[in-house]
């Protein structure tokens, strides 16, 4: 079973050491994941949701922050993509069915995954106290958005709480669908004193999930060659939260090893892997697996038995069925 390529268990996608590199602060480990050929069977659908959008008028120039006035400012030449916020009323009003499934997903990656299966609460946020924003954005030849980080204080457009503005983002996910892309990479940095070293450029390739802290990592999106689209979720919560001690202890000093040239990927390559984690303080050394073999036929809970299994196992990615 890949987990790349499954779509009916999100939580799956992120395994255990993926899950522990985004709980780095950054100064040792940069906290990024790359997963690729993700969601395939549903990509084609969100590619044609994101050019009728396009066609049908319903995005518009990127806003950035807030001024003085508590409205966005616009400058292309900084951020040059128009946007717009996907929400469960346009989906439905515009039939845009690959896009709604998307949302699904991955919702279901942080909630079940990240926040149930590898008990990253402390990041994404309790239940009752967790927000999730949906952006289409579209950069033509040309447009660009200059080194950024994506945290900032004003409430999402998603948020009707009264505590929203304490509200930060914590996590990002941004997920692509073009065949053929030229430009357009989002370039990763690195960060605290590595700020000003490129670590990686990330082609916008079909079936690509990037996903990062939104409080940590510094980031660009090269000048496209082509029309790139792009679906980002942010993911917000109450700060202050903060990784348990045991993570917070581990310290990789070897992660920036051998970045002082920029990782040019192509359409197909397989990210650079990370660190190897095992070990670790909070790791076991042990790495063994469990196959689980479930006999069923047209089991109307087979679903929820699988969800359970993987949710409940404190390392669902050495469990095999």
């Amino acid at each position: 079973m890949n987990g790349d390529t499954l779509y009916c268990m999100e939580h799956i996608l992120i395994t255990d050491q993926e899950a522990l590199a985004l709980s780095s602060s950054g100064e040792d480990v940069i906290p990024l994941i790359v997963k690729n050929n993700v969601f395939l069977d549903i990509a084609d659908d969100i590619s044609l949701d994101c050019k009728r959008m396009l066609e049908e008028g319903l995005c518009s120039p990127a806003g950035m922050g807030s001024n003085t006035k508590g409205t966005a400012w616009k400058n292309e030449s900084v951020r040059g993509d128009l946007t717009q916020w996907i929400t469960p009323e346009l989906c439905a009003e515009h039939r845009l069915d690959g896009l709604r499934e998307y949302v699904r997903r991955a919702m279901r990656l942080v909630t079940v995954g990240l926040r149930g299966a590898h008990g990253l609460e402390w990041l994404v946020g309790r239940k009752s106290d967790t927000d999730y924003s949906f952006q289409y954005a579209c950069y033509s030849p040309g447009s660009r958005y200059t080194r950024h980080i994506d945290t900032h204080t004003a409430p999402s457009s998603s948020t009707s709480s009264a505590s929203a503005a304490s509200k930060q983002r914590r996590l990002t996910l941004i997920y692509y669908t073009n065949q053929d892309p030229r430009g357009g990479q989002l370039r990763v940095y690195g960060c605290g004193v590595a700020q000003d070293m490129v670590v990686r450029d990330i082609a916008p390739v079909k079936g690509r999930l990037v996903v990062f802290r939104s409080d940590v990592v510094l980031h660009e999106v090269l000048p496209s060659e082509s029309t790139r689209f792009a679906i980002t979720l942010w993911v917000s919560a109450t700060p202050p939260l903060v990784p348990p001690s045991a993570l917070v202890e581990n310290r990789y000093s070897d992660s920036y090893r051998d970045c002082g040239s920029v990782d040019q990927e192509r359409p197909g390559d397989e990210p650079a892997a990370l660190p190897d984690l095992e070990g670790a303080q909070g790791m076991p050394r042990d790495t063994g697996t469990i196959f689980c073999a479930v006999a069923c036929y047209r089991d109307s809970e087979l679903a929820n038995t699988l969800i359970s299994m993987y949710a409940s196992a404190a390392y669902p990615g050495r469990v095999s069925c």
